[in-house]
């Protein structure tokens, strides 16, 4: 072999080695709680179907901050319009479970203290760090977007 031939076997060995190094393993981990772990920035987007205890049947929109705990505990702080009502810095706490395959379920107690409601959704945790969902509560129809927040840096 000439050398120039010996330099492209090395070359495409050596870039090789790498491709393999960096590729995911067949046997990956898939997701647990700790998966779903940080803040993220979402928004509750759809339409209230029937007045159901402190929700108003028509449009509604929501934006926050959401904490997963990396333990199966989340924290919310929202600001919403159901319906034209406007609620601001509404908060709430709750629970999540995240299955193995990434998806999972989360439900939160949010609202003012004399008129809190429960939430339940069914989750998606993509590989972009987004969570997705729906909303499973009865009368409503609403999605869930959340993506991750990114540190601040002052």
């Amino acid at each position: 072999m000439t050398t120039s031939t010996l330099n492209r076997v090395l070359v495409l060995s050596i870039v090789s080695a790498i491709a393999f190094s960096v590729m995911p393993s067949a046997s990956a981990q898939g997701c647990s709680d700790r998966s779903l772990n940080g803040s993220f920035g979402y928004t509750v987007t759809g339409t209230i179907v029937q007045n159901s205890g402190p929700l108003v049947a028509g449009p509604f929109v929501a934006v926050g901050r959401i904490v997963f705990d990396g333990k199966g505990r989340v924290s919310t702080v929202r600001s919403l319009n159901d319906d034209g009502i406007v609620l601001q810095n509404d908060s709430g706490t709750g629970t999540y479970t995240m299955n193995s395959d990434c998806a999972g379920t989360f439900n939160i107690t949010v609202g003012p203290p004399a008129d809190q409601i429960e939430l339940t959704l069914s989750i998606v945790l993509d590989d972009t760090d987004q969570v997705r969902g729906v909303v499973t509560t009865p009368n409503a129809v609403l999605a869930f977007e959340a993506r991750q927040q990114l540190p601040i840096f002052s």
